[in-house]
């Protein structure tokens, strides 16, 4: 395998992902997913290896929707990417003219004489759904609906068109999978849908959108699979390993995340280093301080105050302080040190904060639920999910 630093990665070289595809398509046939990782771990492969290979009589529809800023939007890409897919029947691409033809402006030689008004992009969604559902039932068939950075979507529609907007479409797309038992959905993202539903029920708009669907955290690759996806990237580039073990090592070194292992690979090349176990923590301290952020590591800090808004600099220094420990800490140990930082004790806002009852532990379950923590429950103590986040954060951040 050749080295694909950043890049879509074909659904054949996909290692290590097998059991986890096979599970989703388990759960697909019950309910719709919302599958959820952190940043880089490999979830657009996964989606994009169940688009290209789907099981039988399943018609998969997949768009990264980051770009889409407003419902209609939404609606008329997803009428062109149904248009457009191959395995839609002859009765859904009549269905789907017609639903095009209604939307269209009326034209005479080409020149529009008449512009119709927008109509109910919510009403034309249900709608549309409705009737495709309908032939999928007839046909015994399925529809899964996947989209990818869901949340990114919703968050730039509540920008444009208010919280409300945002709140009718989960609304819609939640009674489209209630009413129909042949339309299945995933939706994934890099940020939180969680905190979209959150403004949402700030603003006393959301009632549980995404109740019926199940959450799934994808993790990184297991080691035996890190191992030989390292070693085919090594045979691919004509690299050979000084050590035996050198996949191993820089495996456990990069967390077993295949994007790191990738980035690492090509760093190899580039530098014409030997590939050797003693080169691979020189290599990723490389990354760490190189002005182009080749691993795109500053968005760990920057995206917090997207995440938490004006309380995201309370969050800041939870990381730095577990950044600095070698150990994971328990709930009492953090909050002592917490009180002990001059950024708390000099800022009458984080002191409230602090002082809040139940706001640490929040602070904390949202920090998990972002993927930035993990919780030991054996010892109840929690430290990063990745030690290479850590390490770079402890760097990053001093």
């Amino acid at each position: 395998m050749k080295v694909n630093a950043g890049g879509n990665i074909a659904p054949e070289q996909v290692i290590g992902r097998d059991a986890f595809i096979n599970n989703m398509w388990r759960i697909i046939e019950q309910q719709s997913v919302i599958l959820t990782s952190e940043r880089r771990i490999g979830k657009t492969s996964i989606i994009r290896k169940m688009k290209e290979e789907p099981r039988e009589s399943i018609t998969v529809i997949l768009r990264d929707v980051e770009g889409i800023s407003t419902i209609k939007e939404f609606v008329t890409r997803l009428v062109d990417d149904l248009s457009s897919h191959q395995a839609m029947t002859t009765k859904g691409i009549e269905l789907l003219k017609k639903v095009r033809n209604e939307l269209s402006d009326s034209k005479f030689f080409g020149v529009t004489v008449a512009k119709k008004a927008d109509p109910d992009w919510i009403f034309v969604l249900e709608d549309m759904i409705k009737k495709l559902a309908n032939i999928y039932e007839a046909e015994d068939r399925k529809l899964l609906l996947i989209w990818d950075e869901f949340p990114w979507m919703l968050q730039k529609i509540i920008k444009n068109e208010g919280n409300t907007a945002a709140a009718n479409l989960l609304d819609n797309l939640r009674l489209a999978r209630q009413n129909h038992s042949r339309v299945r959905m995933i939706f994934t993202g890099s940020i939180g849908l969680h905190h979209v539903l959150q403004d949402l029920k700030a603003a006393s708009l959301a009632n549980e959108p995404t109740n019926d669907m199940q959450t799934i955290n994808l993790s990184p690759l297991k080691l035996e699979h890190s191992i030989e996806l390292t070693n085919q990237l090594l045979e691919g580039e004509n690299l050979v390993a000084v050590e035996e073990d050198f996949a191993k090592a820089l495996s456990q070194a990069v967390d077993n995340v295949p994007f790191y292992i990738h980035h690492m690979i090509n760093a190899f090349l580039n530098k014409g280093d030997n590939i050797a176990t003693q080169n691979i923590e020189p290599m990723i301290q490389d990354a760490f301080v190189d002005a182009n952020d080749p691993w795109h590591l500053r968005h760990y800090d920057e995206r917090l105050q997207e995440y938490y808004g004006e309380q995201y600099q309370f969050y800041q220094v939870i990381l730095d302080i577990l950044a600095q420990e070698e150990q994971g800490l328990d709930y009492e140990k953090l909050n002592n040190l917490l009180l002990l930082s001059p950024t708390v004790t000099n800022n009458q806002t984080l002191m409230d904060y602090l002082d809040t009852k139940n706001f640490l532990l929040e602070a904390l379950r949202l920090l998990a639920a972002d993927h930035y923590l993990t919780k030991d429950s054996e010892n109840n103590t929690y430290n990063f999910s990745f030690s290479l986040i850590k390490q770079w954060w402890r760097i990053h951040r001093k």
